[in-house]
């Protein structure tokens, strides 16, 4: 890897620092670039420097003077520019590890780590039947994996400390560079430093000498310096690829990619341990984090090559870091500035419509019911493609204001291309001009070049692991650098800009579905689906002609044709999708079980196949579905987390509150962050202990699969079960 595994800003005395991790250890660094900020006027006796520049910022893209002023530190900056009004100052939130990112694009080059190390891990607490453990359960197995030798485990029910003493020897010999796991800054570590504090055992080992371990922000549990701290639950919760998969846990995700399963009852481990079982499911976990979190890491290093980046500042970075990097970088070189969010540039169009900067893409269903086969006509990369065939970034597109209503409009003239786009929002139309073309264009139009390359390498099975990755980090940045554009709180992006992706791109989908005519189905986003099997040639040349002689842009978009052999459509983006090797994709929360008892999923993958199918059973088969009898009692058990503590929660009928009080009167301890699993009683809800289940209200878990079926547009009732009619 070339590039460290992290940076941190430090100041010392009154100079600010850089402390830099790569290849095991910090490196203390004089900051590249002096702290700075852009004020209309000049400051007081703050600054080490300042001056005045000329610079265009955001808001109006117009040439003005300002101030840049350059402070010893960080925390002198953030002083000075608190004590003026935020429309007076302008990139003074910019991390400083971010502002040398990208002031100095290859200065954090100079630290490479070189070869990347990683330990997965994974912890069992002692449970014997109660349920999900608390903090104070002691930890009867840990199991960790290097990235390329099998797992180890250590169980012992009885001695905690030989436990954690084992793995703390494990981390001292492996001194991982990322220590990884599923659900690891929420649960496994939180609970490790718990369980090593009251034993009084030292937790460096886990950060390394001269780290430390602190709280993540955003809710994201913890994170350590030092070493990286590399969560795959949260990569795998924002994986847009993972398309109608019923829930984000992880056996859900190793099924989703073909992995083997070792399933067990771990609501009591001591017997698992007794029965020499527990090792072989600790491991097992530890071996699928590993398998799912591994393309992840790659992604994540083949970004941080990408962009120069310390690993860890891309690891925990959010969607905007794209679109602040790559604009950032632009904004410098163009003398652009950032002066505040899109609200604060755009106050009256977001408060029309109570924060929704733009009219999104068209969702629309045309036809319900079952289609056999079914099409989706979709566009590859839609929203980047459309930018690069616009040209468009936030450095050269403006908002002109509105017009009378009508439809889409394109002119070019010269070197500016002005767009008229419709928004039903508002109930006008919006003129955004577009000046030549942006860098940021330019770049994502090489990004998606090569990608297709890639995928033409893979196509042709030429292309290895790291080719792999390489389309993962561009599909990364393409989707992420559009996805901030339309933010109400992001600086670095271009409510204009979105404007014109997706006045653009609703006006084209409107045209696949005219060439579409009767064939289509439904409208999601960014693709068609359509009864039939679709060429999507013709469409795609003819999308590409509207885009050329039409609008006057690059000709760049792809179009897609994936079949299917079936598909069911309830509501709009509530369907079901049979695959050629049939597996089956949901989508909607009306087809999604992750909150819903397991029963739920049980039955709609049996009366769901049924009827993608169009099996003749189908009636007698949700029947079946609607006989109770048939599940285990795992199947009707639900969970919930705690939000907050349960004396917290104002509304007492609240779930979770009820679920909590349940516990309290069984005897168990509940706090904020607890999971419990918890029945739906006849006397309310209830957690998951054995009296419960003699006490199941069977008429909730009936409805719940009632309305199951009435999507499925099947009306049926349990086989043994008559009606009052045929009773009399």
């Amino acid at each position: 890897m070339d590039v460290p595994l992290a940076a941190e800003r430090t100041i010392e005395g009154n100079e600010q620092y850089l402390r830099v991790w790569a290849q095991g250890g910090p490196t203390r660094v004089e900051a590249p670039i002096d702290p700075y900020c852009y004020a209309r006027e000049p400051f007081g006796h703050e600054p080490l420097r300042q001056r005045e520049v000329t610079r265009r910022p955001l808001s109006t893209l117009d040439e003005e003077t300002w101030v840049r002023a350059e402070f010893a530190n960080v925390r002198e900056l953030a002083d000075a520019a608190h004590a003026r009004s935020e429309d007076e100052v302008a990139e003074a939130h910019i991390p400083f590890v971010h502002r040398v990112l990208l002031d100095r694009p290859d200065y954090y080059r100079r630290f490479p780590n070189g070869e990347l190390s990683s330990l997965h891990v994974d912890i069992e607490q002692r449970t014997t039947g109660s349920g999900f453990p608390d903090e104070d359960a002691p930890i009867v197995s840990i199991a960790w994996a290097g990235d390329d030798e099998a797992p180890t485990s250590v169980v012992d029910p009885a001695d905690e400390r030989a436990v954690l003493e084992a793995f703390l020897g494990a981390l001292e010999v492996h001194d991982p560079d990322v220590l990884a796991g599923y659900n690891v800054a929420r649960y496994d570590l939180p609970r490790l430093r718990a369980r090593l504090q009251a034993h009084d055992l030292d937790e460096t080992p886990l950060h390394r000498e001269g780290g430390r371990i602190e709280e993540a922000r955003w809710g994201k549990g913890q994170r350590v310096v030092g070493r990286l701290l590399y969560d795959v639950y949260d990569k795998v919760r924002a994986d847009q690829t993972l398309i109608g998969i019923k829930d984000r846990s992880l056996e859900t995700v190793a099924e989703w990619h073909g992995l083997d399963v070792l399933e067990a009852d771990v609501t009591n481990t001591v017997k698992l341990a007794e029965e020499g079982r527990l090792a072989r499911y600790n491991e097992n976990d530890v071996e699928l984090s590993r398998q799912i979190g591994q393309p992840y890491l790659a992604n994540d290093v083949e970004l941080a090559d990408f962009y120069g980046a310390p690993l860890q500042t891309i690891a925990e970075a959010t969607a905007s870091f794209h679109a602040r990097t790559l604009q950032g970088r632009i904004f410098v070189e163009e003398s652009v500035i950032s002066d505040g969010t899109n609200e604060q540039r755009f106050p009256d169009l977001y408060e029309q419509t109570g924060g929704e900067g733009f009219v999104g893409g068209i969702v629309e269903i045309y036809r319900r019911g079952l289609f056999r086969p079914v099409t989706l006509v979709d566009f590859a990369s839609m929203y980047p493609s459309i930018l690069v065939a616009l040209g468009a970034g936030a450095d050269n597109t403006r908002y002109e204001g509105t017009v009378r209503e009508g439809g889409f409009e394109a002119h070019r003239k010269a070197d500016t291309l002005t767009l008229r786009v419709p928004d039903p929002n508002r109930g006008t139309r919006h003129e955004v001009s577009i000046e030549g073309r942006s860098p940021l264009a330019e770049e994502l139009g090489e990004l998606l070049a090569y990608r297709l390359e890639l995928k033409q390498k893979a196509r042709a099975d030429e292309g290895g692991s790291q080719d792999t990755s390489r389309q993962g980090m561009i599909k990364v940045i393409l989707n992420s650098v559009y996805g901030v554009m339309a933010s109400r709180h992001a600086r670095y992006a271009s409510l204009p800009v979105a404007m014109a992706i997706v006045g653009t791109a609703r006006h084209l989908i409107q045209e696949v579905e005219d060439l579409l005519g009767e064939a289509k189905i439904e409208t999601d986003t960014d693709g068609v689906y359509a009864e039939g099997r679709i060429d999507p040639d013709p469409i795609e040349a003819h999308v590409n002609r509207v885009l050329a002689e039409e609008i006057g842009a690059e000709p760049v978009l792809s179009v897609d044709a994936d079949p299917f052999e079936a598909g069911w459509f309830h509501e709009g983006k509530n369907y079901l999708l049979l695959h050629e090797d049939g597996r089956i994709e949901r989508h909607g929360v009306a087809f999604k079980g992750s909150s819903r008892a397991p029963l739920f999923d049980a039955a709609l993958d049996e009366v769901a196949r049924a009827r993608l199918e169009d099996r003749e059973d189908v009636d007698e088969i949700a029947s079946q579905a609607l006989d109770l009898s048939r599940y285990d009692r795992e199947d009707f058990v639900m969970r919930v987390r705690l939000g907050k503590d349960p004396d917290a929660y104002e509304a007492t009928n609240h779930v979770a509150a009820q679920v909590a009080r349940a516990a309290q009167r069984r005897g168990r301890e509940v706090s904020q962050g607890d999971q419990i699993p918890y029945v739906k009683t006849e006397g309310g809800y209830d957690v998951a202990w054995p009296g419960a289940f003699d006490e199941l209200d069977e008429d909730y878990y009936l409805e719940l699969l009632t309305k199951l079926l009435d999507r499925l547009g099947i009306e049926a009732r349990p086989a043994d079960q008559r009606s009052l009619a045929e009773y009399l």
